[in-house]
């Protein structure tokens, strides 16, 4: 359900990583995550959303977000802010109940919205801009050719290129 790549640093010979996705606790990160929401953990504005609008749901799916400026990458959940689509329509398939997530763990209770859900019963409501953390600009999600060459976060090396693997999880 996740997935990612391992890296060797060409310079200091240092390993690193990064996963993306989503893994079998996604029910319990979800609402994690909208519980943070809706506390101010990610500014007021994104808290008076979740306060104030109807079946509101966030994208807590990871992936790769990138710097053009200085070549900074993280892993952090999507965030935007989603509303549906129709009320009507949503509340039918809600009805009709939502299947195990996951072999041996029980969320039928658990209240989530998954990235297939955000697709075809939600429209973004606002999207989150993701920030560096080291120059301040506006990072973007990583295409393929960024996700196999970002660079060593210690020293800053290029990755060797026979040393580039993949890796999935759960």
């Amino acid at each position: 359900m996740g997935w990612g790549y391992g890296f060797k640093c060409s310079k200091c010979k240092r390993e690193y990583s990064y996963g993306v996705g989503v893994g079998f606790m996604f029910p319990e990160v979800y609402e994690n995550l909208m519980k943070e929401v809706k506390k101010g953990k990610y500014g007021e504005e994104w808290k008076d959303l979740a306060l104030k609008t109807k079946h509101v749901a966030i994208d807590a799916e990871e992936y790769l977000y990138c710097c053009s400026k200085c070549g900074n990458w993280k892993t952090e959940e999507g965030l935007s802010l989603y509303e549906p689509k129709d009320i009507e329509q949503l509340k039918k398939y809600e009805q009709q109940g939502k299947g195990r997530w996951a072999v041996g763990l029980d969320f039928k209770d658990a209240s989530y919205v998954t990235t297939e859900d955000l697709r075809e019963y939600y429209k973004i409501l606002k999207k989150y801009i993701h920030r560096c953390e080291k120059c301040g600009t506006r990072m973007h999600r990583a295409n393929m050719e960024e996700s196999l060459n970002l660079k060593c976060p210690k020293c800053g090396g290029k990755p060797l290129k026979d040393h580039v693997c993949p890796i999935r999880w759960d």
